[in-house]
């Protein structure tokens, strides 16, 4: 690696409510990082309208666990859709009726297979 290669260490910023996005992002800004991995969870999901405009503001690349970021606003995802999930699990034969994952689909822009 020559000498003016930076070094890349993972930095990781817990987000336990979107309420804490401000100090978050000063956190971010002073760490000075070039991109961001956002995970997924609850918290996550719940305020990804609020977390893709953050990092729209920081003016970073980042990627995203579920689709629904980028649908948000975020640049990329790396994962699935939740729809997409619950359509594909085996458990969505048995715990959903197809009424309700069409439902799910047509809430979120996705066509339902059957």
């Amino acid at each position: 690696m020559s000498k003016s290669a930076k070094s890349h260490h993972p930095n990781q910023r817990a987000l336990r409510r979107t309420a804490n996005l401000d100090a978050v992002a000063s956190a971010i800004a002073r760490a000075d990082v070039g991109a961001l991995c956002v995970g997924d969870g609850p918290t996550l999901m719940s305020g990804r309208a609020e977390i893709t405009a953050m990092v729209a503001r920081l003016r970073l690349p980042a990627m995203y666990g579920f689709r629904e970021f980028a649908d948000a606003g975020g640049l990329m995802y790396y994962g699935y859709g939740l729809p997409d999930a619950y359509r594909q699990s085996p458990g969505s034969q048995s715990g959903f009726s197809k009424a309700t994952v069409r439902a799910i689909c047509r809430s979120s822009g996705r066509p339902a297979t059957s």
